[in-house]
């Protein structure tokens, strides 16, 4: 479970609320009040992201099962919302080194029982194995107070052959 830096500043405006009741005594009640009603939001947030066990499910697909060099190749990754409300996804596949890509991530917002389809495309630059790690997905409610992580075991080796995606156009023009 992550805290969102909406739960920070919102308890950053508690604690300016308090200081500033040190000046004006009556800001010492909205400020008590603010606290408990942020404290309330927080464990309805955590509650409704924790009461669904299988609330998000996700796994990888590749177009093919090999990878064509110097080509783009198309990798798919499904996922489908389990719980009764919309959710905020944030999508973080683990893609090989070889990529150099440090930072790979989708933000999708899905409805209740929506599943997507998302498609992102790899070219790789050499041949040999390409091992792909773990999906993970952080959850956050509409509040946006906290999230959930999902990490889903979708480890998979995918090798790289020489650019058999243009091979298959240069047949047919033979042909």
């Amino acid at each position: 479970m992550f805290f969102t830096k909406r739960l920070y500043i919102a308890l950053g405006a508690v604690v300016c609320v308090f200081v500033f009741a040190f000046v004006y005594p009556w800001l010492y009640l909205v400020g008590l009040l603010a606290f408990w009603l942020l404290v309330l939001l927080v464990m309805t947030d955590i509650l409704l992201l924790f009461a669904n066990k299988n609330g998000i499910i996700t796994k990888r697909q590749a177009a093919h099962q090999k990878l064509s060099n110097g080509d783009e190749n198309d990798l798919f990754i499904s996922i489908q919302n389990n719980y009764s409300f919309g959710v905020h996804a944030e999508i973080i596949d683990e893609i090989p080194e070889q990529f150099q890509f440090r930072k790979f991530n989708i933000k999708k917002q899905l409805e209740s029982g929506e599943g997507q389809k998302i498609k992102y495309t790899l070219r790789p630059v050499s041949r040999g194995e390409f091992h792909f790690g773990d999906t993970i997905v952080l959850v956050s409610t509409v509040f946006g107070l906290a999230k959930r992580k999902f990490v889903f075991d979708t480890k998979q080796m995918l090798p790289s052959y020489p650019s058999f995606l243009k091979l298959r156009q240069y047949e047919l023009i033979a042909i």
